[in-house]
C-alpha cells in the first residue's frame, strides 16, 4: 500500500493536515495518527508497531471537539506484528464547513479498549492555530501547554475531561485578547487519579484536544 505522508511536527495543527503522537496500551503500539483533508474526503491514517488479539478498529467524527463523537466506520486488523501496521479510512460525508475531529477506538478481543489521540482538519476554514504542544506526558501534577497562534484571539478557555469525556477541570484557564505568537500555560492536574485524560482548549469558536497521561 503507498501512501502520502506529510512531515509535520507531533501536535501541529495547521488547514487540511493534523498529526498526534499517541502512546501505546493494550495489545498494539501506537505509532502515530493523523488526517488529511482531500478533495472530496477527509482521508484517517493511523500506523502501529504491531498488534495482537485485536477485534477490530472504530473509527470515531466529532464536529465539537472531544465531546459527542459517532462512530462512522469498523477497520478490521492485520493480526500480525509485521513492522509499521499502517490503516486508512476515507470519510467522505464531509459536505460542511468547519473542523472535524477523528479518533480511534482499539477493541480486544476480551472487549477492553483505548483511544488514539484525537486529530483534527480543517475544511472550508482559516485555522487561527500554527502550533500546540503540550508536556511532560505522562505528568504528575503540572501540565504545560505551549501554543503558537498565528492571529490575535478575543478568549482563551482550558477544560480537562476524563477517558469517559467526563469534565474533571471546567475552566482551568480562562484569558481574554491573546496575541499573535507564542504562549506558555501551565495547568495544575494535582488531585486526578492515575488515568487517560484530555486537555481542551477552546480558541473563540475553535477547539484543540491533546491526549495525556497522569501517573504518580
Amino acid at each position: 500500500m503507498t501512501t502520502k505522508y506529510y512531515n509535520v511536527l507531533p501536535g501541529e495543527h495547521t488547514p487540511n493536515v493534523d498529526a498526534g503522537i499517541v502512546l501505546g496500551v493494550l495489545s498494539m503500539q501506537w505509532l502515530d495518527i493523523k488526517v488529511i483533508g482531500e478533495e472530496n474526503y477527509n482521508n484517517l491514517k493511523w500506523r502501529l508497531a504491531s498488534e495482537s488479539n485485536l477485534s477490530y478498529y472504530e473509527v470515531e467524527r466529532s464536529l465539537d471537539g472531544i465531546n459527542n463523537f459517532e462512530a462512522i466506520g469498523l477497520v478490521s486488523p492485520q493480526q500480525g506484528t509485521i513492522s509499521q501496521l499502517a490503516y486508512t479510512y476515507q470519510d467522505a460525508d464531509v459536505i460542511a464547513e468547519g473542523v472535524y475531529y477523528y479518533r480511534v477506538k482499539q477493541v480486544d478481543t476480551d472487549g477492553a479498549f483505548d483511544y488514539s489521540e484525537i486529530v483534527s482538519v480543517s475544511r472550508g476554514a482559516v485555522d487561527i492555530t500554527s502550533s500546540l504542544n503540550i508536556y511532560p506526558n505522562p505528568v504528575v501534577d503540572v501540565l504545560t501547554l505551549d501554543l503558537y497562534l498565528q492571529e490575535q484571539i478575543n478568549e482563551l478557555k482550558i477544560n480537562a475531561y476524563d477517558n469517559e469525556g467526563r469534565l474533571v477541570k471546567k475552566d482551568a484557564l480562562i484569558a481574554s485578547q491573546v496575541a499573535a505568537g507564542s504562549h506558555v500555560y501551565r495547568i495544575n492536574i494535582d488531585g486526578l487519579p492515575v488515568g487517560i485524560y484530555f486537555v481542551e482548549i477552546m480558541l473563540d469558536d475553535k477547539r484543540i484536544s491533546k491526549k495525556f497521561f497522569v501517573v504518580e
